[in-house]
């Protein structure tokens, strides 16, 4: 019987750690450069259309420092974490979402989230995560990148059973593997 048979178990080989941080780093490069462009759409406003205009005056709306009052700047500071953690899990979201358990720097560096099998499941991958899956992994992978904790989300790593999944992976019941069609 040949390696191809459809009766062998889809077994992906799981991403190595470095793999998923260089792939997590390209993504953290185009979220950073989503957040620099809203900046500049706040310094330099005359130059956008008015819908972004609109989006700006909302923003402003909401962190607003007139002075440099210790607590107005926690304000601005805080606002400015609740918006990047909703960059980071429009971006995760949308792009896994999209591209079936992919984001650009997977893509780049052939990568893809999968569900992980249940512990009965004899290792029968399906093609991607469900969208409950897809959308808790990046609500946790958001509020991990956003959050001054985000070794925390590593911590899972330091135990044999994870198989280099990290606390996202396995709340959703994911695993990132090696792209076969690559």
């Amino acid at each position: 019987m040949d390696n191809c048979s459809l009766s062998d178990p889809f077994t992906p080989e799981s991403a190595s750690l470095s793999r998923r941080f260089w792939a997590f780093g390209l993504d953290m490069i185009l979220v950073s450069g989503l957040a620099t462009s809203l900046l500049a759409l706040w310094v330099f406003p005359s130059y956008f259309p008015e819908p972004w205009r609109d989006l700006l005056r909302l923003i402003r709306s909401e962190a607003l420092v007139t002075s440099l009052i210790p607590s107005q700047i926690l304000h601005m500071l805080w606002v400015g974490q609740k918006i990047s953690f909703l960059l980071t899990w429009a971006y995760f979201g949308i792009s896994e979402g999209l591209w079936r358990g992919r984001t650009l720097g997977k893509a780049i560096l052939s990568l893809r989230s999968l569900s992980s099998p249940l512990p009965g499941g004899k290792g029968i991958f399906p093609a991607s995560p469900k969208a409950w899956q897809q959308i808790l992994r990046s609500w946790l992978k958001a509020l991990a990148a956003s959050s001054p904790f985000f070794l925390l989300n590593l911590l899972p790593l330091c135990f044999p059973g994870a198989r280099r999944r990290c606390l996202h992976d396995l709340l959703s019941r994911t695993c990132v593997v090696l792209d076969q069609n690559e």
